[in-house]
């Protein structure tokens, strides 16, 4: 569970980051910053991996919400409720940030929680046969 609440806070943190960093108020202030990106190489590079590290995170949470639903025990829905709560919390105040930026980025982090949880079924599947 610790290591849940950590993969947690680091996604929440980057993708934090990333939605204070991103004006969406007005086009011009989105050209700006898009405009400041061009001419620091950096910051973009930031921003990218900022990104690319909250949407892995959420998806990988995801992923644990749905396989935890899916094999629990009688001792431990008390433990899944909670993490499942955590979850939406974190994304809901996410979205009370910045609306636009979540509604892009949610959706990317529930198609990789999909996909690494069907792999995980694939790679049990082999398993299997190989016994």
């Amino acid at each position: 569970m610790f290591k849940r609440i950590i993969a947690l806070l680091i996604g929440y943190l980057s993708l934090f980051t990333v939605v204070n960093d991103i004006p969406t108020t007005s086009y011009d202030e989105f050209m700006q910053w898009v405009s400041s990106l061009v001419l620091n190489p950096f910051r973009f590079v930031i921003s990218a991996f900022l990104t690319l590290i909250g949407v892995i995170a959420y998806g990988i949470m995801i992923k644990t919400v749905i396989t935890d639903f899916k094999h629990t025990r009688a001792q431990s829905w008390v433990v899944g409720i909670l993490y499942c709560a955590i979850v939406l919390v974190s994304m809901l105040s996410l979205y009370h940030m910045n609306q636009l930026l979540i509604f892009i980025l949610l959706p990317c982090s529930v198609i990789y929680g999909i996909i690494s949880l069907s792999q995980r079924n694939v790679i049990e599947r082999g398993q299997e046969g190989a016994e």
